[in-house]
């Protein structure tokens, strides 16, 4: 369950999150910020299914606290926690229904939600390093 929803009051305090994430590497100042004005932070409750399998993907989450679980087909694949990011696949083609369902397994978890549209701006300013990530991500995901 969404427990709230918020934007960002401090543009430089949602920047320098986003610097540490190696997924915006490559976008510049400019970039950085157009993405800030679009996010929103998110918590949620454990238990609480953030993105789920087969659903119509509607942008990408950064973790700034907490740890969800990635289940494919009701096996867990994998935990992220802390300045892990997921959602990002199903961005290169909204089309496609979410690979996985990612369910939060500590007691609260918060989140900077990037909506899809924006996601679509700053493509053009990833890194060949990110967009190598994300083609290993899509091929592990496709087995």
């Amino acid at each position: 369950m969404l427990i709230s929803k918020t934007n960002f009051s401090k543009m430089s305090e949602f920047i320098e999150i986003l610097r540490k994430i190696p997924f915006f590497k490559g976008l510049t100042d400019q970039q950085l910020e157009a993405v800030g004005k679009s996010c929103e932070q998110k918590t949620f409750e454990k238990g609480a299914v953030v993105v789920q399998e087969k659903e119509k993907p509607d942008g990408m989450h950064i973790i700034i606290f907490g740890e969800v679980e990635i289940v494919k087909s009701e096996k867990v694949i994998v935990k992220l926690g802390t300045n892990d990011f997921f959602g990002e696949l199903a961005l290169f083609s909204v089309s496609k229904p979410r690979t996985a369902t990612v369910r939060v397994v500590s007691e609260k978890l918060m989140t900077l939600f990037i909506p899809a549209a924006t996601f679509n701006y700053i493509k053009l300013g990833l890194s060949a390093e990110v967009f190598d990530e994300i083609v290993k991500r899509i091929e592990a995901n496709s087995k």
